[in-house]
């Protein structure tokens, strides 16, 4: 994948959460777009995966490496 794929992703109105899987089996969910940050370079992105009062989750991710993206129901309610 490539980092504008990500982003295209990440922009899309409305957007819609979705799950980047990797060849090794991992994936990730990005459920909100301000949950991702991505490199200058466009190499790396940190996905926050979970907020809560035990403190933040987060998965460093090599953009080069997401072999898919799958997009998810949205939850209901979610504007």
């Amino acid at each position: 994948m490539t980092s504008k794929e990500l982003l295209s992703a990440l922009r899309a109105q409305p957007f819609m959460p979705f799950r980047l899987h990797f060849g090794s089996g991992r994936s990730v969910e990005v459920q909100h777009p301000e949950f991702v940050s991505v490199s200058p370079s466009g190499r790396t992105a940190v996905v926050y995966t979970s907020t809560s009062m035990d403190g933040d989750e987060f998965q460093v991710v090599d953009v080069l490496l997401v072999e898919s993206i799958e997009i998810l129901p949205r939850k209901r309610g979610a504007a």
